[in-house]
């Protein structure tokens, strides 16, 4: 489905991404060594503390890996029937599902208005109820569109195994991204001493500052990979959809011509988290100090206020840069 055969976009992209990739990934690994270097007596100590619990362990494991065996193999069999139903009846479990829980709602919010404690709290259920009831009448069109597009998603993994590949990689890689950040985390705010008393604050500031900005790449460099595997899906779903031999091969091709925006829709979504994350932390040390009676009330009222904003302002991004990726391509 490639748009033109020989098309060199976002080389200089590539290589920006692979140089803070790599740069990246090794003060992790640095990271990694240097903690368990430092403080191997205290890792030591934590494993000799688990010793007299080896023996129990390695006496359960043959059972343990016995109960993980059958669970993955239940995962699997339960999955493959679901996206099996999924495929034929996804349109009538969307409309069924978009009528139930108005109906639960309404129902639920009619006996509680018999009570006299919670007839209130059942009256806005019921309108709640009615409101939603009200929007899948309306919008059945939509839902019924919406359940074409499951059949079609379900029918696609069917069909197409290979797609499988990407999730697993992308959960892998976030496995992996999240204990090498965790770990140069620990060196930084070891280097400026942030959990030490004993240190200068302004030294202290300058560590979490430093670990607030290699957060930041990380989460560029993660969102970098998230939306290039999800361009990965979208090109491979259109060429199956139109039937052109779909390959790893050619989506590469599509992906590789749009990766300057694809790159552009990670560093603003890793600005948005970002921002949501140096708000949670807001919020909990402005509660911290709420309870403790120095004041902070206000202040963590807005907090709460901007957190709510930004996670609306996060959904709408997820959808819209979904809906470009697969305009892009």
């Amino acid at each position: 489905m490639a748009k033109v055969e020989n098309a060199k976009h976002g080389t200089i992209s590539i290589i920006i991404f692979l140089i803070c990739f790599f740069a990246l990934y090794a003060f992790g690994v640095f990271s990694f060594i240097d903690i368990g270097t430092k403080y191997s007596a205290e890792i030591n100590q934590f494993l000799d503390q688990l010793t007299p619990l080896i023996p129990v362990l390695s006496a359960g494991l043959p059972a343990l890996i016995l109960v993980f065996v059958i669970f993955f193999l239940i995962v699997f069999i339960m999955s493959w029937v679901i996206l099996q139903i999924m495929k034929r009846t996804a349109v009538t479990v969307v409309i069924f599902m978009s009528y139930l829980f108005p109906v639960v709602f309404i129902g639920i919010g009619i006996l509680l208005i018999t009570t006299v404690v919670l007839a209130l709290l059942g009256v806005f259920l019921v309108i709640v109820g009615a409101l939603l009831l009200l929007v899948a009448i309306w919008y059945q069109r939509k839902l019924r569109r919406s359940g074409k597009f499951i059949e079609f998603s379900a029918s696609l993994v069917l069909d197409e195994k290979a797609l499988l590949v990407a999730p697993i990689i992308l959960t892998l890689f976030t496995i992996f991204a999240g204990i090498l950040m965790g770990f140069s985390f620990l060196e930084i705010y070891d280097t400026w001493g942030v959990f030490t008393e004993s240190m200068d604050p302004q030294i202290q500031d300058i560590g979490v500052i430093v670990g607030l900005l290699v957060e930041y790449v990380y989460l560029i460099v993660y969102f970098c990979f998230y939306y290039i595997i999800a361009g990965f899906i979208c090109s491979y779903a259109f060429d199956w959809y139109r039937k052109e031999d779909p390959s790893l091969g050619t989506a590469w091709k599509d992906v590789k011509q749009v990766l300057v925006p694809i790159f552009w829709f990670a560093i603003i979504r890793a600005s948005i988290e970002m921002f949501t994350r140096v708000l949670g932390r807001g919020i909990r040390k402005s509660r911290t100090s709420s309870q403790q009676g120095k004041g902070q009330t206000g202040v963590f009222i807005l907090l709460i206020i901007g957190a709510f904003i930004s996670s609306i302002i996060i959904g709408l991004y997820r959808f819209f840069t979904y809906s470009l990726c697969l305009l892009l391509l």
